[in-house]
């Protein structure tokens, strides 16, 4: 689905604003009281071609700490779209691949670097040397620039976690007391979509961080045909379904998570929208292997109780994804690196290195288990993370990073330890990795927004690069990486304290964190590689698939990608769907597909 333009033939007499106040404007004058309500640093909503946006000047700090506050966002990332080219680039390091993106029909917003002597306020994305930025898609765009700005926020009208507002008598019910005003018009939206977002950075792959506006409903091929209508449930988190029929797989846009009863009503509706207008009426669901998940216990279970069911280990999903997105049908070493995944032995997998087929997989290694400490809390809290690790590690917790008596919940957590710990998850999580690694070096102790302590702490990384150079670094090699592989057919379980006592070392001795952010990820990209490669020499392989949210990360995927290609073997990743949960409906689809065809059917 292309981007398109709001006519401007239509849009003066289509066109009504509608202040807090209840006064009501329409036609042209409604565009210039919504423009006046810029130019006075008010907040503005927004009627798009896929759902409403708050609109509000960039430059207006007042703006931007009121926004934050009234949407309950104190650091996630704003997305801004510039007046134009020249408006960009004096603000942005562009590149001609992401000038081909802003400028495609598909529009979406693009990760890029910050300029260095860039003029946009830190609020607009705290503590990262990147900005989300679009170019104006609709001519409705174009017109509230007028001359008084050259660049504006952009950012959904939504709660964390809910999809995007795109009824009209809901917007006006629900935003007057975010905005000043509301600039709506009379065009139905029928399918809301949220701006695709896409990272594109120099020397680096482009990838899909949320699939939007411009690639849905775009479909997705199938390595194989399926042999009846299968959906794809998906993930509960970054919610998307997945239908197909023969050769075509369609997956959703992402709704969010879907605990939150709107997000869960969103998808119903998307679901039955795209049944009908696809045509498609499942024979078989797909959902994941937990029994407690949204989409297994809900969706499967209960919406769709009448249809058989298959279950679909998380990391599997992901793997057969990108192995569908690359036409691939042989076998793979799989490495999925993600925050959560329910694995068959009931613990928390996200550091998984796996031998995958389409229809099957068998769990070659992961990354040494660690407690979760107050499991669901240790996600919100990286600090509890930096702990756990550095209890696996042994080392005296005391050192990096309780250096006062401030943390106390930190100290009574230590001090009951033992007697606790039994009731704790344990997870192998890449995620979770990256949470402690941001809390030992200061980043922060609190989660504001999804994946904040990995953001923070891949920034500080390239903050490193750009100082020192991207070949200036040398992985840590203080401590043998991995156990023997030759003539074992025990799951690995491969050592965090290769990577967690020499960044303590660094820490202590005074190292910048740049420099250990950027060391971090280029031994963790060295190690990943090297088990691979033993892998696929003792397996007779020469295919590596990468998936799950850590991948999102570009210098992680550039070093690993690097090391694994020099040594001969050909990489897959994705480029239709995100290495994130949204890939996960697709994936369950092609694996449930894969095991029908070879039990010949359920």
């Amino acid at each position: 689905m292309s981007s398109s333009c709001i006519s401007p033939t239509l849009l003066f007499e289509d066109l009504n604003y509608k202040s807090t106040s209840g006064q009501s404007i329409i036609g042209k004058d409604a565009l210039i009281k919504a423009q006046n309500t810029l130019e006075n640093g008010g907040i503005l909503c927004v009627k798009g071609i896929g759902g409403f946006h708050l609109i509000c000047d960039a430059r207006n700090e007042k703006s931007l700490l009121r926004l934050r506050k009234d949407k309950k966002r104190p650091h996630k990332p704003f997305a801004v779209i510039f007046k134009d080219l020249n408006s960009l680039k004096r603000e942005c390091v562009s590149t001609p691949e992401a000038l081909d993106l802003l400028n495609s029909s598909i529009a979406p917003i693009v990760i890029l670097r910050r300029a260095k002597d860039c003029t946009l306020p830190e609020l607009v994305s705290p503590g990262l040397n990147t900005i989300g930025a679009m170019l104006p898609y609709t001519s409705l765009h174009v017109l509230l620039f007028k001359d008084k700005f050259d660049v504006l926020i952009v950012t959904s009208a939504n709660n964390s976690g809910e999809p995007i507002l795109y009824e009209t008598e809901q917007a006006l019910m629900e935003l007057s007391s975010v905005a000043d005003g509301i600039l709506y018009h009379n065009h139905n939206i029928i399918s809301p979509l949220d701006d695709s977002v896409v990272t594109c950075l120099p020397q680096m792959a482009a990838v899909i961080i949320r699939r939007g506006r411009g690639f849905v409903p775009l479909p997705v091929n199938l390595p194989e045909p399926l042999s009846e209508p299968i959906l794809g449930c998906g993930s509960d988190v970054k919610a998307s379904f997945c239908l197909g029929k023969n050769h075509m797989g369609f997956p959703s846009p992402s709704v969010g998570n879907i605990i939150n009863k709107e997000a869960l009503q969103r998808y119903r509706y998307l679901l039955g929208q795209y049944q009908q207008l696809l045509d498609i009426k499942p024979l078989t669901v797909a959902c994941d292997l937990n029994p407690d998940s949204i989409n297994n216990s809900i969706i499967a279970k209960e919406d769709l109780n009448h249809i058989p069911r298959i279950e679909v280990q998380h990391h599997h999903a992901h793997i057969a994804a990108c192995m569908g997105e690359n036409n691939v049908v042989k076998p793979v070493i799989g490495i999925v690196y993600d925050g959560t995944g329910y694995g068959p032995d009931k613990t928390v997998w996200g550091g998984e290195f796996l031998y995958c087929t389409l229809s099957e997989f068998k769990r070659l290694a992961h990354w040494q288990k660690v407690f979760l400490p107050g499991n669901e809390r240790a996600i919100h809290q990286p600090w509890r993370m930096a702990l756990s690790y550095l209890k696996t590690c042994k080392i005296d917790e005391s050192i990096p990073m309780i250096k006062d008596s401030s943390n106390k919940l930190a100290i009574r957590l230590l001090e009951a330890w033992d007697d606790v710990k039994d009731i704790w998850l344990e997870t192998s999580s890449i995620g979770r990795l990256f949470h402690g690694v941001a809390a030992l070096l200061g980043l922060g102790n609190e989660v504001t927004y999804e994946g904040q302590p990995s953001l923070l702490l891949e920034n500080q990384a390239w903050n490193g690069i750009y100082e020192e150079g991207l070949n200036s670094f040398l992985p840590y090699n203080s401590i043998s990486f991995y156990e023997e592989l030759n003539g074992s057919t025990k799951e690995l379980s491969i050592p965090v304290a290769g990577i967690i006592t020499p960044i303590i070392t660094d820490i202590i001795s005074g190292v910048s964190i740049p420099k250990i952010a950027a060391r971090f990820h280029l031994t963790l990209a060295a190690i990943t590689a090297s088990i691979s490669i033993k892998f696929c020499e003792k397996m007779s392989m020469d295919i590596v698939a990468l998936s799950g949210g850590v991948w999102q990360n570009r210098l992680l995927w550039y070093w690993t990608d690097s090391f694994l290609r020099k040594a001969g073997l050909k990489v897959l990743n994705h480029h239709h769907l995100s290495p994130n949960d949204e890939c996960i409906g697709y994936g369950q689809m092609i694996v449930a597909g894969a095991k029908m065809q070879n039990k010949g059917g359920i």
